[in-house]
């Protein structure tokens, strides 16, 4: 896509290698490639957990289950199966994004259907070790007000400020928001800005946010354009070019990965370093071209590449959807950056299907917890490494162990630390907050959690009397418990707030929930065959009808929001918490030992008489 004028050197280093570890199957393989860009595997380092998700499920592992698979009898090449779960929640959106917080409390989720659109959801890491609470849910939720089918492109998490994040959606458009109790928007950008990836500085001053254009934008937490970093020159207007990708390595220099503007999927990206000029330096920014460093070789999957920066070794990994493999970038002694060539057995290479087709990256993370040490030889150990995670499109974590035995390297490892449930976030009333809907959407359906909420909005006080509730066969929500049910037998019934905004469509509005599977252990069972039973049920709620409302270049939200939709879970799931009158259960499915699984809907809202669940084969 470029020449090579400006092409880095190249290193054969054989003082680094990644040693490949046990595969853990984490899920079934996809029945059809992912193809949408997707990073799907987050790790916090301080509690040890590990976050893997693929189509409408995530999980929560121990991160010390993961590598203690590796001491499993056999080569490196066996699949560890029946891994000890600590959580599984399924919500009915197709996920596409986990991320962590910087204080790793907050996990952000991000997915989208055709009957909902976009959410992002935010649930306290705290729920997931909680055994307590066997339904696990978000304390607050985002839903922008954007067309269908509008992904979240990027995603991250200010590494100074933990309620702060930077989104860019697959339209262009581009959010702050504070995710405390709830979420606020403090600033965005519109579509028509046409950021395609974003990342913070170092120290989180600043987020630069790349472009169709091929700029990269240096932007205040306020959506303020302090700096503009120019496309490289050795592309062309006859190819144009747009910032798939971007890393902010140090203060001056940034990773950027380039795609063909036209999205063409058989034209592979560039990777560039980017060091910008200081302020009294009067020389021009300059860049480095490593080009297709991963040859990518599929032409199906849309173009992402994923960047993790490892600053006290000066290392860069770099792997992408299209690819197999993970290129290393590396700068010794304040040198230029270089590309590693590494040995054939020291390379990290997701391993291929029973039919011999490649798998490919879902997400990458690295995690620094690993106490083991690795045995090389019967006369040769070294300390514990870092370890690198990639999730496979056939469902599998592939770990790698990171050997840099280059002088004077860094020991990057420690424990993680215990996980107190003091200060666990719980949904709350206005914990779910609807941007609002676009001039040419005339209403916004407001999704329907459980039984017992009540809607707010600024209209609601003038609000006349509301419109009754339309039965609907299609369930809402469904919640993923995998505690055994009780079979105890009793009906439900609902309450329903007595003030809304009139409004003849039903809305919707997917979670999940879930119960601590076990807790972290060394050893590894047997996944059951035997298939959950699942049930279903549905209920409908009058959505709102919200005032139309024009965006602005920026526009910041903080002291003047426009109305947005509430949703409150004073009564939420009281079932499991209280024996609260208005929400009981009726189930008649039996308990069971060991760990399940079942989707749980409720059925639609009746004036005349409550209805009951039953379970139902899915």
């Amino acid at each position: 896509m470029s020449d090579d004028t400006d092409s880095p050197p190249e290193r054969e280093m054989k003082d680094f290698k990644f040693r490949q570890m046990k595969k853990v199957q984490v899920f079934e393989p996809a029945e059809e490639l992912p193809k949408d860009r997707s990073s799907l595997l987050t790790v916090s380092n301080k509690y040890g957990l590990t976050f893997v998700g693929l189509d409408r499920t995530f999980k929560v592992y121990m991160t010390q289950d993961i590598l203690t698979a590796d001491k499993a009898e056999g080569n490196s090449n066996v699949v560890v199966k029946g891994m000890p779960v600590l959580s599984a929640v399924t919500v009915g959106l197709n996920l596409h994004h986990l991320a962590l917080s910087c204080d790793e409390l907050t996990l952000s989720v991000c997915g989208e259907s055709e009957e909902t659109g976009l959410f992002i959801s935010f649930y306290d890491v705290r729920t997931f070790m909680n055994k307590a609470r066997p339904q696990k849910l978000p304390f607050a939720s985002l839903q922008p007000a954007v067309d269908p089918g509008t992904l979240v492109q990027d995603l991250k998490w200010n590494p100074a400020q933990t309620s702060m994040l930077a989104a860019c959606l697959s339209d262009g458009s581009m959010m702050i928001l504070d995710v405390t109790d709830v979420v606020k928007v403090q600033a965005q950008l519109p579509p028509t800005s046409g950021i395609t990836c974003i990342s913070w500085s170092p120290k989180g001053k600043q987020v630069a946010a790349g472009k169709m254009n091929a700029t990269v934008s240096q932007y205040t937490p306020a959506l303020e354009e302090k700096k503009v970093i120019p496309p490289p020159h050795f592309y062309t207007s006859d190819e144009p070019v747009k910032a798939l990708d971007v890393i902010w390595l140090r203060t001056f220099v940034f990773a950027v990965v380039y795609a063909a503007a036209d999205g063409c999927l058989e034209t592979p990206p560039d990777l560039v370093l980017i060091s910008i000029p200081k302020k009294d330096e009067k020389v021009e920014t300059k860049y480095l071209n490593f080009g297709d460093s991963v040859y990518g070789s599929c032409t199906e999957r849309q173009h992402h590449y994923f960047l993790s920066h490892i600053e006290d070794w000066d290392l860069l990994f770099a792997a992408s959807a299209a690819s197999i493999e993970v290129s290393v970038m590396a700068r010794q002694d304040e040198k230029m950056w270089e590309l590693w060539i590494l040995e054939d057995a020291s390379r990290a290479e997701l391993p291929v299907t029973e039919t011999n087709e490649d798998t490919l990256p879902l997400g990458l993370a690295m995690d620094f917890t690993s106490q083991q040490e690795i045995q090389i030889t019967d006369e040769k150990t070294l300390p514990p490494a870092p370890t690198m995670l990639m999730l496979s499109t056939e469902g599998l974590l592939c770990p790698f162990s990171l050997l840099n035995e280059n002088p004077g390297v860094k020991q990057l490892v420690a424990p993680p630390v215990p996980l107190a449930l003091e200060g666990e976030r719980q949904p709350k009333p206005g914990s779910l907050t609807s941007q609002p809907a676009k001039p040419a959407a005339v209403v916004l359906s407001v999704p329907a959690l459980f039984p017992n909420i009540g809607l707010t909005s600024a209209a609601a006080s003038s609000a006349p009397a509301p419109a009754a509730a339309t039965p609907s066969s299609t369930p809402l929500f469904s919640v993923v418990p995998t505690a055994p049910v009780s079979s105890s037998s009793s009906a439900f019934a609902f309450s329903v707030p007595t003030t809304f905004s009139t409004s003849s469509i039903t809305s919707t509005f997917p979670l999940g929930g879930s119960a601590p599977l076990g807790l972290g252990s060394s050893s590894f069972s047997v996944a059951s065959n035997t298939p959950p039973a699942p049930s279903t049920f549905s209920f409908s709620t009058p959505p709102i009808k919200l005032p139309a409302a024009s965006a602005s270049t920026p526009q910041n939200l903080s002291a003047a929001s426009p109305p947005a939709i509430k949703l409150n879970l004073n009564e939420r799931f009281s079932a499991v918490e209280t024996p609260a009158p208005t929400f009981l259960f009726n189930s008649t499915i039996p308990k069971s030992v060991g760990s399940s699984s079942s989707i749980v809907a409720v059925p639609p809202l009746s004036a005349t008489k409550p209805p009951t669940m039953a379970p139902v084969r899915q």
